[in-house]
């Protein structure tokens, strides 16, 4: 059978979208891996906290944003 594609334009915050994503596929990643090799990834941890906020290490930052990049190009390309 063919399926009838309807096209829905629907209004979303690309940078939000991005973030959410580059942030579960952060996630996801360091769930895969051993003990050991989070130790090497990420020597410090993936948080560190501050006086007023905690945020990412620089190793886990640089991951998001290769990640979020990743996601933010591909919501860009989707644009009507």
């Amino acid at each position: 059978k063919n399926k009838k594609i309807m096209k829905t334009n629907i209004t979303i915050n690309a940078i939000e979208l991005a973030s959410n994503l580059a942030e579960r596929d952060l996630s996801n990643f360091i769930s895969t891996l051993s003990d050991e090799q989070y130790d090497l990834k990420f020597p410090d941890g993936t948080y560190v906290e501050t006086e007023d906020e905690i945020v990412y290490t620089e190793e886990a930052q640089d991951l998001f944003n290769e990640f979020y990049d990743e996601f933010l190009t591909m919501i860009e390309e989707c644009k009507a």
